[in-house]
């Protein structure tokens, strides 16, 4: 019995060990930071790309998993600019969050701070997405999003993050074949 213990934990911790060294999660050289980042190439002005992911109603269309956001503060701030502020909601569930748009460099990035959250089996503080517009030329563009923390955070956050970086680089990637769809049709 004790044998079996010591078998199943040493697997345990080596299968841990697996899951975060081939995490989505780790240091981005551009970022020069540790991320979860997906890209996409679209057949599309960068305007027409960054115009479309500025505006909140359309998350519903692109989003695997947002089902609605809403704007919460548009009589001070325009959807999609700098201190805005929007509520999204999770498809089928009761999964809540809040956005800050934060810092935007137009035709170039959109950086959102993550707060409220509530509903998520597990959930770390202090996140930070960004939705990055790289022109490749007049009619292609690469979209990159990421997540990553905006300070160091403890050893548990960290954790969180290399294991939860599965789910989400996948829901990137269908977001991102996504807006790639909606964008070249």
């Amino acid at each position: 019995m004790r044998k079996l213990c010591l078998i199943t934990a040493i697997v345990l911790i080596l299968s841990l060990l697996a899951m975060i060294h081939w995490s989505p999660y780790g240091i981005k050289r551009k970022l020069k930071k540790r991320a979860v980042v997906s890209s996409v190439e679209i057949k599309a002005p960068v305007e027409q790309v960054y115009n479309y992911l500025g505006k909140s109603a359309y998350a519903s269309e692109w989003s695997v998993f947002v089902d609605n956001i809403i704007p919460l503060n548009t009589s001070e701030y325009d959807d999609g600019t700098v201190g805005s502020i929007r509520r999204c909601y999770a498809k089928g569930n009761a999964v809540r969050w809040d956005e800050e748009i934060i810092e935007v460099r137009k035709f170039k990035f959109r950086e959102l701070s993550v707060f409220n959250a509530e509903g998520f089996v597990m959930m770390a503080g202090h996140l930070r997405t960004q939705q990055v517009y790289e022109p490749l030329s007049d009619d292609r563009t690469r979209l990159s999003l990421t997540l990553f923390f905006e300070s160091k955070q403890d050893y548990i956050d960290e954790l969180k993050m290399y294991l939860a970086a599965y789910e989400v680089s996948r829901i990137f990637d269908l977001n991102l074949k996504n807006i790639k769809h909606f964008n070249e049709t």
